[in-house]
């Protein structure tokens, strides 16, 4: 990462990394498998027959005792089918009630779930359609979130909350002030002392810090597990993990579409597993042995264009998030679902606390701090990697503005033709080099596009007059286009230097042929 920053220093207003989106899992252990449901069962002297009966009254109990307090405070409970997008229901409820702080609403829904099923004379895990309890919150804490249950066995919750509302609400208590666009910060006023904030997020016991969300979630736990005692353990079961370069405004314009375009055409996937920390054979390869998925999209969306990497049920992506007056923002991203696929220094679970070893990272909250390290690593892999961008000039970059009416003086100027006669001719005759240093006159350019006057036909006035004109016309579009500049109190004109490197571009192109150009694309 620090190879990007080296290079783009004078752009780069700083670095900010952390927690994204985090989906929590909540599960019982004890319950997570066939045997461990007829172990409940017996228990509390219920046949395998009457499983349908008991769930059923279970969830309904369940349901009633998790919406009350939302009932009673008259705030909005609704059962949401199909594609409705919840999270839209809930901050347009939340907007429409001025909430700032506290519980937003209720919705139910039906999705599909594991569960178990009675068949035979076992219960089986099946996928089903369960009734499923979503509430939405903003905590003092966390900020916007939101903790979900399953109203079926094995009770699965899951509690969603942004590393980025968490950091501002810190930084709202430290009275750091920051600009805000959806979930990033193009600008913070001292970056250097909001990024310990964010590192708090590393030092949190999250079972502890999830637990009262489990006992919102079910009430009833303690009554059901009466006979059958078993506790949540927390897994994470998405973490995106963010790397943020804060750019100065107006940089990503022309830098994002770059970085973009290298990410997609540039990397190779030996690359791709070694951004993610896979190792590759001594001659830069892939494994014989390797037996993963890898893919690679570029996609446009309305929010803007994203390059993504997905491997082994991770993924990393790159995208330009935000630009706004006071700064631009490039992200880059991991997602981990599947943490089994790396490595982290621990003892076995369960085993004596100094047989530490080389094991393989665990879902559950314990490791999270790994798998923040991992994450990062990832992401400032991909950084480095994204510095060898060829960032010079691009010949799009001249003539797009050059070929598109402009205003001048109030009034609209029309667009260069540059690979037409008239305006090439143009071009080139300003371009010659006896002007380099004296600049060039109206009668100078008379001379180079219409020709030596014939001495045995001279031209009269009005003839003159309107030559004249028409190359003042001329010299009106180039001055426009910013490709000349007038020499105060002279009638001489120069080239400026952004018309050079435009004008030397154009007829570069002009004499280069397709061979060359395939050959420099290559």
């Amino acid at each position: 990462m620090q190879q990007f920053i080296a290079k783009f220093k004078d752009q780069i207003q700083g670095v900010m990394y952390g927690f994204d989106r985090v989906l929590f899992r909540g599960s019982l252990r004890r319950l997570t498998h066939s045997q461990g449901m007829k172990w409940y069962l017996a228990e509390n002297n219920i046949l395998c027959k009457k499983y349908q009966d008991h769930v059923k009254d279970i969830s309904q109990k369940l349901k009633e005792a998790v919406l009350e307090p939302f009932l009673q405070h008259k705030l909005l409970v609704k059962h949401v089918y199909g594609r409705e997008d919840k999270d839209q229901i809930a901050r347009a409820f939340a907007a429409e009630r001025g909430i700032t702080e506290g519980d937003v609403c209720a919705l139910s829904a039906l999705e599909m779930a594991p569960t178990f099923q009675h068949y035979k004379t076992d219960m089986v895990i099946r996928s089903r359609p369960c009734p499923t309890i979503y509430l939405y919150r903003l905590d003092p804490e966390f900020g916007w979130m939101h903790a979900r249950i399953q109203t079926w066995f094995p009770f699965y919750m899951h509690v969603c909350i942004n590393g980025r509302e968490w950091l501002s609400r810190r930084m709202d208590r430290e009275g750091l002030r920051y600009f805000r666009q959806e979930n990033c910060f193009p600008w913070v006023e001292d970056i250097p002392r909001a990024q310990p904030l964010f590192q708090e997020q590393l030092q949190v016991n999250w079972a502890d810090l999830l637990q009262p969300f489990a006992q919102r979630l079910n009430p009833l736990h303690e009554e059901i597990f009466r006979n059958y005692p078993t506790e949540y353990y927390w897994s994470g079961f998405q973490c995106e993990w963010a790397t943020d370069i804060l750019f100065r405004p107006g940089t990503l314009a022309r830098l994002s579409p770059l970085l973009l375009e290298h990410g997609m055409l540039s990397f190779s996937s030996p690359d791709v597993l070694q951004f993610l920390g896979h190792r590759i054979n001594i001659e830069g390869q892939i494994p014989r042995n390797y037996r993963g998925e890898l893919t690679t999209d570029f996609k446009s969306r309305a929010s803007g264009d994203r390059v993504k990497y997905r491997i082994d049920g991770n993924s990393l992506k790159g995208y330009g998030k935000a630009s706004t007056p006071l700064g631009d923002l490039f992200r880059v991203e991991t997602l981990t679902q599947r943490p089994e696929v790396f490595k982290t220094y621990r003892p076995a679970e369960g085993g004596p606390d100094d047989d530490l070893k080389w094991r393989i990272m665990r879902r559950g909250v314990a490791d999270m701090h790994r798998r923040c390290e991992v994450s990062q690593k990832a992401n400032e892999r991909y950084w480095d990697a994204l510095s060898t961008v060829d960032d010079s000039t691009r010949f799009s970059e001249f003539t797009r503005t050059l070929e598109q009416p402009c205003q001048y003086q109030r009034r609209r100027v029309r667009a260069l033709h540059l690979f037409q006669a008239d305006d090439h001719q143009l071009l080139k005759a300003v371009n010659r080099g006896e002007f380099t240093i004296n600049g060039f006159r109206n009668r100078d350019l008379q001379l180079l596009l219409y020709g030596p006057v014939n001495p045995n036909a001279p031209l009269s006035p009005n003839q003159k007059r309107r030559r004249s004109a028409a190359v003042r016309r001329k010299l009106r579009i180039l001055r426009a286009h910013g490709l000349i500049q007038k020499v105060p109190k002279t009638h001489r004109y120069q080239v400026t230097s952004l018309g050079r490197l435009a004008i030397t571009a154009i007829l570069t192109m002009d004499r280069t042929s397709i061979a060359l150009l395939n050959k420099a694309a290559a």
